[in-house]
């Protein structure tokens, strides 16, 4: 059975007569203990790379911009990513709400763009929130697709 004592900042003189010190009860001289302690106390370069390797992109800890929008008119535009070129027209009820992460993106022509949250059951994408419209007959006029 080993013994570890209470009063590990206390040098141990000798004087004293009680259980054998945990080194000596483990057969390991002080510099071997260290080393083992050492090496569970410092997990491997592998096990790092791992550890981060596995670790969710972080999410904003105080959001500032709106989480929820309403769908003002019964088209909304959708692109997969920010550097997506593809856009699509979805049909979609007035008065629908559409939960984002609250991440935006100014797109190259001005407009805004929210990241839609798929923890909340929305599909992966981003959508036009506002700014000017698609085509050569819209482009100078600024229009709301979603509402916070």
């Amino acid at each position: 059975e080993l013994f570890i004592s209470d009063h590990l900042d206390e040098e141990d003189d000798g004087d004293e007569e009680g259980p054998p010190a945990l080194a000596d009860q483990a057969g390991l001289d002080h510099d071997s203990q260290r080393a083992v302690m050492e090496a569970v106390a410092q997990p491997s370069a592998e096990v790092q790379a791992a550890l981060q390797a596995e670790a969710p992109r972080p999410r904003p800890v105080v959001v500032t911009s709106p989480t929820v929008y309403r769908v003002l008119r019964g088209e909304v535009y959708k692109k997969a990513s920010p550097e997506a070129e593809k856009i699509i027209k979805l049909d979609w009820s007035v008065d629908r709400l559409v939960r984002t992460t609250g991440e935006l993106f100014i797109g190259a022509s001005g407009g805004k763009w929210a990241e839609l949250d798929t923890g909340c059951g929305e599909k992966r994408g981003w959508v036009y929130v506002e700014g000017p419209g698609f085509g050569p007959s819209t482009r100078k006029v600024v229009s709301e697709y979603l509402q916070a």
